[in-house]
């Protein structure tokens, strides 16, 4: 176990310059399109983010063996996986019907549902297009299983809100289609392109997936402890939409005032005080720290994974950003 502080430039250091390079040319090449278009498409990409999936194919290329060359598959992974990102979070802003992302209104607050819904689907066609022009089969396929399955699970989040009987393996299922499958093919992907043994394919996967889990529990904590304006987006969001997310679960499961989350829960938060009074129940329970403990256990394990691969800047690198997702306060 670390108790050792991660800075994001232990990792950005590495692939920084690149990473840069890669978002001027997604610009540059989204320029002929409407320009309505392009504003909505490269709104949440100007407005910052943690670019941890990039990060993360970019130094799986490397720690497995990269070979620099011009406009290299990488580089076409790593901004297909970031711009699916974004066509997620677009997507998710008109389901949730939120107001707020990175500090800034969502692309369906500022231009509507009509170009909001076509943005998201630009992005996502975007996303897809350059993953054809790696020209490997076998990514292909995985990279479309992938978005098949994202949606699934989206379906399977939105007939579990408000259930309070949700399992532990439901939650699970439930992060890894919205968090840990992208992470897992981004790191995994990079293993495809260096056609690497498949022993070390599966152990990146293995990392990026558990890594995803972490981060996202990390982030079901942060819902319910950093205020609207700390996290750049809606608060308690996921309480408001019926998500019982793990700190909910593990209240439900072990606080002494479970019963009566239980109720608010089942009549769908309806009463005037009930978000008030479910957050007071979680938060005086002791299922925040419970939740550290998860993330801390799936860090361990994705850091356990990166020991199959040779030792260097770019394998450490990885164990410093697996670290990082759960230091981060927002």
């Amino acid at each position: 176990m670390s108790s050792l502080r991660v800075s994001e430039q232990s990792f950005f250091r590495l692939i920084g310059t690149e990473l840069q390079t890669l978002e001027a040319v997604v610009l540059k090449e989204l320029d002929h399109y409407d320009p309505k278009l392009v504003a909505a498409a490269t709104h949440l990409m100007q407005a910052g983010g943690k670019r941890l999936r990039p990060v993360m194919a970019l130094l799986a290329a490397q720690a497995t063996g990269q070979t620099d060359q011009e406009r290299n598959p990488h580089q076409l992974l790593a901004m297909a996986v970031e711009i699916l990102h974004t066509a997620t979070l677009i997507h998710d802003d008109i389901i949730d019907g939120a107001h707020l992302r990175r500090g800034l209104p969502t692309v369906n607050q500022k231009w509507g549902l009509r170009i909001s819904v076509l943005t998201g689907d630009f992005l996502l066609a975007r996303a897809c297009y350059y993953i054809s022009v790696i020209e490997e089969v076998r990514l292909n396929t995985i990279f479309s299983q992938m978005v098949m399955d994202m949606c699934n699970g989206e379906m399977s989040q939105l007939e579990r809100r408000y259930k309070s009987t949700i399992t532990y393996e439901e939650y699970l299922e439930q992060v890894r289609s919205k968090t840990a499958l992208l992470m897992a093919i981004a790191c995994q992907g990079a293993a495809i392109i260096n056609h690497a043994s498949p022993e070390t394919e599966q152990a990146l996967y293995a990392y990026g997936h558990d890594l995803g889990i972490a981060f996202q529990i990390m982030d079901d904590i942060l819902d319910y402890t950093v205020s609207e304006g700390e996290m750049g987006k809606s608060a308690q969001n996921d309480l408001i939409q019926g998500q019982v997310t793990l700190p909910c679960y593990f209240a439900l499961q072990h606080a002494p005032q479970a019963a009566e989350l239980q109720m608010i829960i089942d009549r769908r938060l309806s009463e005037a005080d009930d978000l008030q009074r479910a957050l007071e129940i979680v938060m005086d329970s002791d299922a925040l720290e419970r939740c550290h403990a998860e993330a801390r256990r799936y860090v361990d394990q994705a850091k356990a994974h990166l020991q199959i691969l040779p030792a260097s800047e770019a394998r450490a690198a990885l164990g410093d950003l697996a670290e990082f997702a759960i230091q981060r306060s927002k």
